[in-house]
């Protein structure tokens, strides 16, 4: 059986997810240098301020060499069916060992070599959702932690048709190491469904709650204004 609960309150449900033998844990913490390091290293930048004054930061960068701009991308699904007007989203449920928690994000993944950001999003998407469809948008460039971190991101915008022969027995393809557990959120609860998992102790991605508060925020107006309540717009979410 699965170690992921979901607050079936909020609409949630749990599609797809291994099953463990026990909850993953960190068992040692050490001093890393950036010479013995695998994928990031620690660096000292000195950069001027605008009074011409030499100051220095610290930085962590990745190790890997890329051509591209972005590093990272991540995903919003948008679940449709001509079953229900409502339309959810896909989250992944997974064991950080920087956190020290299971955080639960939005698909997502670094972009490989060669590969655009556009095309990195479906395959992640397929990866570790095991679901395939078509883009509606993506964000402009935006910095995961500018300061801490050089890397860039962007969210790729993906509609997954549920009835397509394709997304009705969805199988992720994940790598050794990599244990997923992956939920269906409405896009009208998505806020509370995190607030559920954040008093349950798991982690919450910055880029996941800032999107699900900003949809909190603003959707009951736009049902106001369009003499409804949480269903489908056209070219909405919800």
């Amino acid at each position: 059986m699965s170690n992921i609960p979901t607050p079936t309150e909020t609409g949630a449900s749990q599609i797809v997810s291994k099953v463990v033998e026990q909850e993953p844990h960190v068992i040692k913490k050490e001093p890393l240098n950036t010479a013995d390091s695998r994928w990031v290293g620690l660096y000292k930048l000195t950069y001027v301020d605008p009074y011409g004054q030499e100051r220095f930061w610290e930085s962590v960068e990745r190790k890997t060499k890329r051509t591209n701009e972005l590093t990272v991308v991540g995903i919003v699904a948008i679940l449709t069916s001509k079953e229900t007007a409502e339309r959810k989203t896909l989250l992944c449920i997974q064991f950080r060992p920087a956190a020290g928690v299971k955080c639960v994000e939005f698909p997502a993944g670094l972009i490989d070599e060669g590969e655009t950001f556009e095309q990195a999003a479906h395959r992640e998407l397929f990866e570790e959702t095991g679901y395939r469809g078509k883009t509606v948008s993506n964000t402009y460039k935006m910095s995961s932690n500018a300061g801490l971190l050089n890397s860039a991101t962007k969210l790729v915008f993906i509609e997954v048709d549920l009835d397509d022969e394709i997304n009705k027995n969805p199988k992720p393809s994940l790598e050794e190491g990599e244990f997923i557990a992956v939920v269906t959120v409405p896009f009208r609860n998505l806020n509370k469904t995190l607030q559920e998992y954040e008093k349950d102790g798991y982690g919450i991605d910055s880029r996941l709650a800032s999107f699900a508060y900003g949809l909190e925020i603003t959707l009951p107006y736009i049902a106001e204004i369009a003499d409804t309540s949480w269903v489908l717009l056209p070219g909405s979410l919800c």
